[in-house]
């Protein structure tokens, strides 16, 4: 979860990406719109490999592994193709924040959305483009 600290950039949890997942989390944040839904890009710290927008913030982190929660009876969400991991828990809870994670790429990307700006059809279609142009498809939802 990203917090936004004093000095009004937004703190996050850093990843780890190597080898090619490296390359490829520096060319999708290079490829990121400075816009997202309509909400301005805002400082990050933690981590060269995260972005985020808006006040509540909209962050994507890069090069982050399946989720822990992951549901294959669940399975993913399609927007324009591309893949999308939403935990049940943010489904039941319509209010709530949604952390979704890219399914089946060569590098996974995890952007979360605050419950205020759900849904979070923009996100899915903008980031899923960027992911398309800089990422191989590697599999389905699993």
């Amino acid at each position: 979860m990203a917090l936004v600290s004093a000095c009004g950039s937004v703190e996050v949890k850093a990843t780890s990406p190597t080898g090619e997942q490296l390359r490829e989390c520096k060319a999708i944040i290079k490829a990121l719109p400075k816009k997202l839904g309509g909400k301005s890009r805002v400082s990050v710290s933690g981590s060269p490999y995260a972005l985020a927008w808006g006040d509540p913030p909209v962050v994507l982190r890069c090069g982050v592994g399946r989720p822990s929660n992951f549901d294959e009876a669940l399975g993913c969400q399609s927007a324009n193709g591309m893949l999308w991991f939403v935990p049940s828990s943010a489904i039941d809870d319509q209010d709530s924040d949604v952390v979704m994670t890219s399914m089946g790429r060569s590098t996974n990307v995890e952007v979360t959305v605050p419950g205020q700006d759900r849904p979070p059809v923009d996100e899915m279609v903008a980031v899923g483009d960027v992911l398309e142009q800089t990422t191989t498809k590697v599999g389905d939802c699993a």
